[in-house]
């Protein structure tokens, strides 16, 4: 499974993990990459609730995780990572951010599944 972080993930790594709860969440999700819940309206994205560990936060009030799980490369994007206490959605900011970026990534899947 390759994984693949979005400036908006990786910045706020330190914020949200150490270092054995992200690889926690990346053998979580290498196991089971269709775990989280689809998020309606934006084709096939997933939100996984998470432990966060640096604030002593259990699944249901920790970390969500935004993220596509592209089965045909076996590569796990991953968008966005957040606190329940600090917003308890996506905003339509990132909604349209991650449907950009996932409209763009199929263009470019389709593109390379075509004849030369």
């Amino acid at each position: 499974m390759q994984f693949v972080f979005s400036r908006q993930f990786h910045a706020r790594l330190s914020q949200c993990f150490t270092q054995e709860s992200l690889m926690e969440l990346l053998e979580m999700l290498t196991t089971n990459p269709t775990r989280g819940r689809v998020v309606r309206g934006l084709q096939g994205v997933r939100k996984l609730r998470f432990a966060d560990r640096l604030h002593r936060s259990g699944a249901r009030g920790g970390l969500r995780v935004i993220y596509k799980y592209v089965p045909r490369n076996a590569t796990i994007i991953l968008y966005l990572v957040y606190r329940k206490g600090d917003q308890e959605d996506l905003l339509p900011r990132q909604r349209h951010e991650i449907m950009s970026t996932t409209e763009f990534l199929s263009l470019l899947d389709d593109s390379s599944s075509s004849p030369s």
